[in-house]
């Protein structure tokens, strides 16, 4: 299962439910189960699923969507020419963090982060 790397508090509101989009300057076609990483701890601390990516062309859009990825009211917080929005539903924290080997280069995903 591929991994995604994602920075502290952002993985926390994923993991509690809270936060049901993850935003990104890109698209992703993956769907279904992945590993979420803690970055800088290089462990796994749990999972959840990515069910569509769409992309955000509207500042009208992107406030409407605003609780659902806990990132600040203003557009100006984000650093991305073009905007994705990538669903994530059922997330499951582990009760103990798997450690993973992590590659040189890999920033956003790891592949085979769990076996």
């Amino acid at each position: 299962m591929d991994g995604l790397i994602i920075k502290t508090p952002y993985i926390d509101w994923i993991l509690k439910g809270e936060k049901t989009i993850e935003l990104r300057g890109f698209n992703t076609r993956k769907r279904g189960k992945i590993a979420l990483i803690e970055s800088g701890t290089g462990c796994v601390v749990g999972t959840v699923e990515i069910t569509n990516a769409f992309e955000i062309a509207t500042k009208s859009q992107y406030e409407k969507l605003r609780l659902r990825h806990c990132v600040g009211a203003e557009r100006k917080d984000i650093r991305y020419k073009r905007l994705w929005a990538w669903e994530l539903e059922k997330p499951e924290m582990f009760e103990e963090p798997i450690p993973y080997e992590q590659q040189k280069g890999q920033q956003v995903w790891v592949k085979n982060a769990l076996r």
